[in-house]
């Protein structure tokens, strides 16, 4: 592979853009200061090149198999993408639960919100377009849950009655996740008219 001004050139593709090649594997939990999704990303691009035999790699010698004979070479590209996709940072905030020691990701929280809230919200006309989780000192502080209202036909109850349905399950969730009730829960509805031409 040969750097020339702002594109790479290999074997028989050219990729437009920056390349930055040090030589080393990518592990996302150096202290590199580059960004980790970005070398996990660059590092699978070169795996699946070189498996696909666009590259040669480092000292331009292509392998005499090809991709569809390599599946111990794919079975190694999947267990190595697995790896460095695990190692690759978490931007989840921990939320202790009821049990000491036991932890909880916001990011786990909000998503197993919006999959239990998301049937009740549909027999409300409404679909779940975002679940916020606000988090202080690993404890859950506010909870936001924004919904959308869909279709034209005239509704039987108000955005209030239904609202105050899904606080009321979204604290039950919590609480059977976390076992502590969050302060706050706030819904916001966003209803979209379009007129009709």
């Amino acid at each position: 592979m040969s750097e020339r001004g702002d594109h790479i050139e290999s074997a028989s593709c050219t990729a437009p853009g920056t390349w930055r090649n040090t030589g080393e594997l990518m592990d996302a939990r150096t202290g590199d200061n580059h960004d980790a999704v970005a070398d996990a990303t660059a590092w699978i691009a070169d795996a699946t090149r070189r498996l696909a035999e666009l590259d040669g790699g480092p000292d331009g010698h292509v392998p005499a198999a090809s991709w569809s004979e390599g599946e111990s070479a794919l079975e190694q590209l999947r267990a190595a993408v697995a790896h460095r996709i695990a190692a690759l940072p978490r931007r989840g905030k921990p939320i202790s639960t009821a049990i000491p020691g036991i932890t909880v990701s916001h990011l786990a929280l909000a998503k197993a919100l919006a999959s239990s809230l998301a049937e009740l919200a549909a027999e409300a006309s409404a679909a779940i377009a975002a679940v916020d989780v606000e988090v202080d000192a690993q404890a859950v502080t506010a909870l936001r849950i924004n919904l959308v209202a869909i279709g034209a036909a005239d509704r039987d109850r108000t955005y209030l009655d239904d609202g105050d349905a899904l606080r009321k399950r979204a604290a039950a969730v919590v609480n059977d996740i976390i076992g502590i009730e969050p302060p706050t829960i706030t819904i916001t509805w966003e209803d979209i008219v379009l007129p009709s031409y």
